[in-house]
């Protein structure tokens, strides 16, 4: 899953990441981090090519993080909203990210391409409450206090 652990270069990867993005205007950025207590995943190109936040995935396996930012981005990309009766039928609810609860470089692609840090507004973090590990866990921070907002975002 790891393009430069498979042997590609970095400029090999760089490459494909812009093929990516000049074809279908967005892609799936997953990192895979257990040792840190979570793998996660999150979108490039949504706020930058379709005008919408981009999308997270937190304390997740990578496979199943990977798997909700492509099928939320999908709603984007292909039709330009959310279905939120398909959302909810999954389980999945949308939260604004706070910058603050974000790793150093946690979503290094985005940034590069942004050409600046996260700001509010940036991500939103997708959230299947009460499910089973591998699918997500909210990010916290101080006090075990979840540190998102609930979004009216359509």
């Amino acid at each position: 899953m790891c393009d430069l652990c498979d042997g590609m270069s970095l400029e090999e990867v760089i490459e494909r990441e812009q093929r990516l993005l000049d074809e279908y205007g967005w892609l799936v950025q997953m990192v895979e981090a257990e040792e840190l207590g979570g793998s996660w995943a999150y979108s490039v190109g949504l706020a930058a090519n379709f005008g919408r936040p981009d999308l997270l995935v937190r304390n997740a396996e990578a496979m199943p993080a990977g798997r909700m930012v492509t099928d939320v981005g999908k709603m984007v990309a292909e039709g330009g909203g959310l279905d939120e009766a398909e959302l909810a039928e999954r389980g999945w609810f949308l939260f604004e990210v706070d910058p603050d609860t974000l790793e150093p470089h946690q979503v290094g692609e985005w940034e590069k391409l942004a050409g600046r840090p996260v700001r509010p507004g940036d991500f939103l973090e997708i959230v299947s409450l009460g499910a089973p590990r591998g699918t997500i866990r909210p990010a916290t921070a101080g006090a075990g206090r979840p540190r998102w907002r609930p979004t009216g975002w359509r």
